[in-house]
């Protein structure tokens, strides 16, 4: 649960101790208060409104998308949240309001495959990839960018593999050309590839429009535990998330289907890495998927996933508020109080004495328009937040934060 204690002014801090230590009583009582310092503490909020745009997916378990790619929108459920999907312009509202009803994220493949944008010669061609992009100008997902049913962008599938295109790997260098393109449309969208880090880092950087990069474990490439730790490394060096999951299909001994043991222990070591954004996985299969072994495992593995500490797919340090929405502009950042890990918001541009405060989607109650304030988390986890105003429609941006 969040609590917000507003600012006080120097000469009304001692007056307010006795309201502090109320809140810590209420918070030990697991209700939700938001506190201020010129209301009173027992009047009840109000009920819950639904704000313009939901902050946040809110049937999504917690932790971080699990899933393999490719997965049909009806097995987004207990045990599968995420995935990878290429979804067409004319199918991708509706596909994405289902998904995200049945509490499931998704990274967009909006390009397509790879056919699609090579030359005569079969190498990659950055116009024609172009042109699969800007299908999807005209269609308005932006919320579903907002509440984190999409997780980001998927701008090309293994540059590095040369066979891929016509003998000429892509570079980074051009992968960030990419990304830049894809946040000229979409600015708060993470942009993600799957490459390893150390592909990345070798053909270029240094990246600041490409957010995420990504490692997919098959067992020729060492043990997990070498590989996960090699790849959290690289990733962190060049300053970019990471996405990690098994190559189901092809990833065991001499590229053979991953048996039921070796997904469980390969992915229970993975998951015990807190660095990773998202575990999606190649790919679904209906008769691989439907095997009684491999649904035990996937269940062991959906567990320790939504144990995992939620992580953004943005590139650290990018921050995670929005640009202003109908000019109101909202920033949240952790800070450290005594310890504690607390969330400072600050905004501007709403008119009015009090704002309404949303903290993951849900109604907190109304408080003082004075621009800034303070949440403590009672909990490990990613916190939405978002003001609006109180006699009109107005919201500010979604602004997140992680506490760990």
């Amino acid at each position: 649960m969040t609590y917000l204690f507003k600012l006080a002014q120097r000469n009304a801090r001692l007056r307010a101790l006795p309201l502090i230590a109320l809140a810590a009583a209420l918070a030990a009582c697991d209700t939700d208060r938001l506190t201020n310092s010129s209301e009173d503490l027992t009047t009840p909020a109000a009920e819950p409104i639904t704000p313009p745009t939901a902050l946040y997916a809110e049937s999504f378990r917690g932790g971080i998308p699990f899933g393999p790619w490719n997965m049909p929108t009806d097995a987004f459920g207990a045990v599968y949240n995420g995935s990878q999907r290429n979804i067409a312009p004319n199918e991708l509202l509706d596909e994405l309001a289902r998904i995200k009803s049945r509490g499931g994220r998704i990274f967009l493949t909006l390009t397509g495959y790879e056919g699609h944008y090579l030359d005569r010669d079969g190498h990659f061609n950055l116009s024609l990839w172009k042109d699969r992009l800007d299908r999807y100008r005209g269609i308005n997902f932006n919320s579903y960018i907002e509440d984190g049913t999409i997780i980001g962008v998927a701008l090309i599938d293994e540059p590095n593999d040369a066979t891929n295109w016509g003998g000429e790997p892509v570079p980074g260098s051009m992968v960030e050309i990419m990304a830049q393109y894809s946040k000229s449309i979409w600015p708060t969208l993470p942009t993600v590839v799957r490459a390893e880090p150390a592909y990345m880092e070798r053909t270029g950087g240094p990246y600041r429009y490409l957010d995420a990069t990504w490692a997919q474990y098959v067992t020729r490439k060492g043990t997990a535990s070498d590989y996960i730790t090699r790849n959290v490394a690289d990733a962190q060096r060049i300053g970019l998330a990471l996405v990690t999951g098994l190559n189901l299909i092809n990833g065991g001994p001499d590229a053979s289907q991953m048996s039921a043991s070796l997904v469980q222990s390969a992915g229970s070591t993975i998951l015990a890495q807190s660095y990773p954004c998202a575990f999606v996985s190649w790919e679904w299969r209906d008769a691989y998927m439907s095997r009684s072994d491999i649904k035990s495992a996937m269940a062991v593995l959906s567990d320790k996933a939504e144990a995992h500490a939620a992580r953004s797919c943005r590139r650290p340090g990018t921050g995670t508020s929005l640009p202003s929405v109908n000019g109101i502009t909202l920033k949240a950042a952790k800070v450290l109080q005594s310890g504690q890990q607390v969330v400072s918001l600050t905004w501007a541009g709403a008119t009015g004495s009090s704002v309404r405060l949303f903290v993951n989607g849900v109604y907190r109650r109304n408080t003082t328009n004075d621009g800034k304030g303070y949440v403590y988390p009672q909990r490990s986890g990613t916190f939405s937040y978002k003001i609006c105003e109180v006699s009109t429609t107005r919201c500010s941006n979604s602004a997140s934060v992680v506490i760990q």
